[in-house]
């Protein structure tokens, strides 16, 4: 069951670093077991890119409390404000 909230939320940076990890034993799992992971890793990325595109879309409609939130996620994960700015649009481009 998946739920897409249009935030930011570290659930998906978690399951695909989870996924990642189980790569180390990918080559012992039939070929459906390693159909399932990959199908499972892809839409978690897109999960996350389309969360990360609400995100965006929400904190420049103008909104103030979103820049709040931006400020918070910011600060709780120690980030430069123009770093992350500019790396989700580099990672956005890149999709």
């Amino acid at each position: 069951l998946f739920m897409d909230s249009g935030n930011l939320s570290m659930n998906y940076f978690v399951r695909i670093e989870n996924a990642l990890h189980e790569i180390e034993q990918i080559d012992r799992q039939e070929l459906k077991a390693v159909n399932e992971w990959w199908s499972n890793l892809q839409e978690d990325f897109k999960r996350l890119n389309r969360n990360y595109q609400d995100y965006l879309r929400e904190f420049y409609s103008g909104k103030s409390d979103k820049v709040l939130i931006y400020r918070s996620l910011c600060s709780s994960f120690r980030i430069n404000p123009y770093v992350l700015k500019i790396s989700l649009r580099n990672y956005h481009r890149r999709w």
